[in-house]
């Protein structure tokens, strides 16, 4: 039982000292003091001590744009530190001092976003958008390897001018609460230009059932930057369809160029072939004309000939007829003049022959 005392004992006094002397936090101070705004595009110039640190690293990150060419952490006296890409973090480890003292020089960013919108009309919208969201002078965060053991910092909200101007013009000038609304609204939206050229003038004679139109106006812009956004989408999946499909073609179009180079090989075989086709063809008609020809030669020398056998045949049977037929004649004459001769030559002698009895011898 007494071995339990002791340890009873041991952690009294362990959790007295504990809360008579807490563990220290990260701490962190500046030189000058830093005010909790800041107007756009101020330069700023002050020396960060950071003391009370307990893990192996400090990390160092601000919100401070580069002023032209000037870093924003001066790490002259530093060791061990590594500086991020864009120079707006700054890394420092191993041997960390007691207290460390950083000069930073930087300056407060615009906070202004610039953004031209196509309206279905064709016409152009411009818009302003004013960051009023809280911005880091610095934050320290005290790291244990990657673990973050605690951290501090000193923020601002950037002061913009023009902004400023309209908004206590909207309050000074206008009366009517929610005409102020509406133009509060419109500068929501990015259109400060449209309020102080239009609105304004407008605003300060008040017609109710212009505010009303123009709360209309406001519901159509919001309603007509949805379908935008939403067409802008659209277009972009579609451009991605496209270029899909472009790359479809262009596979199609080297297919088809090798079909085309292929067809090209195949007339040029084809023409060879015709070519000699041609030239089988002329020789072929020269020699069918040669052969008419000597048809027709051959044609003509018979026709000839058997003209010739015939006028030959005629005339051999012509003179063969008529020495016949005149031997025949002269022959039938012969004899037939012979008998009638006879016969005449009888008829007188049987004239002149006497009679019997008349006398005369």
């Amino acid at each position: 039982m007494a071995w339990k005392r002791f340890l009873s004992l041991i952690l009294v006094v362990f959790i007295a000292g504990f809360l008579i002397n807490p563990v220290a936090a990260v701490t962190s101070s500046t030189d000058p003091e830093l005010p909790d705004s800041i107007e756009e595009n101020k330069v700023v110039d002050f020396s960060l001590t950071i003391t009370d640190i307990r893990g192996s690293c400090v990390l160092i990150e601000t919100d401070l744009e580069k002023d032209g060419g000037t870093p924003i952490f001066d790490v002259t006296d530093l060791t061990g530190y590594t500086l991020g890409s864009d120079g707006k973090s700054l890394k420092i480890c191993n041997n960390l001092p007691s207290k460390l003292v950083i000069p930073i020089h930087g300056r407060i960013p615009e906070g202004i976003t610039r953004k031209t919108v196509l309206l279905p009309t064709g016409e152009s919208l411009y818009l302003k958008f004013f960051d009023q969201g809280q911005k880091s002078y610095y934050r320290v965060k005290d790291l244990s390897g990657n673990t973050v053991i605690d951290t501090t910092s000193k923020s601002f909200t950037i002061i913009h001018p023009q902004l400023e101007d309209i908004m206590r013009i909207i309050d000074t000038n206008i009366t009517d609460p929610n005409a102020r609304g509406v133009a509060k609204k419109y500068i929501s939206l990015g259109l400060i230009d449209y309020v102080y050229g239009d609105l304004i003038p407008i605003f300060v004679k008040y017609d109710p059932g212009r505010v009303a139109n123009l709360e209309q106006r406001v519901s159509k812009l919001q309603s007509l930057t949805d379908e935008l956004n939403s067409t802008i989408k659209d277009q972009s999946a579609t451009l991605s369809s496209l270029e899909a499909e472009n790359s479809r073609l262009k596979s199609q179009t080297s297919d088809l160029e090798s079909k085309v180079s292929e067809l090209q090989n195949e007339n040029s075989d084809l023409k060879g072939q015709i070519e000699a086709l041609t030239q089988e063809r002329d020789e072929y008609r020269k020699s069918a004309g040669t052969f008419k020809t000597v048809s027709i030669l051959l044609f003509v020398v018979l026709l000839a000939g058997s003209f010739f056998a015939y006028r030959t045949g005629r005339q051999s049977g012509y003179k063969e007829g008529y020495r016949k037929g005149y031997d025949e004649g002269k022959r039938e004459g012969y004899n037939r003049g012979k008998r009638d001769g006879y016969e005449q030559c009888m008829e007188e002698m049987g004239r002149s022959e006497p009679s019997i009895g008349s006398g005369v011898l």
